[in-house]
C-alpha cells in the first residue's frame, strides 16, 4: 500500500493498494489521475475505471475499509 501524497498520514483512508510497479508509475500523483491514466492507456475497461473511481471516494469517506489479509474478526 503506498500513502497519497495529496492525503496527510498513513490511515486506512489515504491508502492505495497497488503493486511494486504501478506504485511506481503513480508517483506522487494523486490515485483518481491514475486511475484515469490507466483507462487512457486501455488498461482499465469505462466500467473498471467509474467501480474504482466510486470506491476510491468511498474509502476516502471513510464508508469502504479496506480488507486486511491474515486478521479474522473471531479476535
Amino acid at each position: 500500500m503506498a500513502s497519497e501524497e495529496w492525503l496527510a498520514g498513513n490511515s486506512c483512508r489515504n491508502l492505495v493498494s497497488c503493486c511494486i510497479e504501478c506504485n511506481l508509475r503513480k508517483g506522487d500523483r494523486p490515485a483518481r489521475d491514475f486511475l484515469r491514466t490507466l483507462y487512457c492507456l486501455g488498461r482499465l475497461t469505462p466500467a473498471e475505471l467509474d467501480g474504482r473511481l466510486r470506491a476510491l471516494k468511498d474509502l476516502a469517506a471513510g464508508k469502504l475499509r479496506p480488507l486486511v489479509s491474515g486478521l479474522d474478526d473471531a479476535g
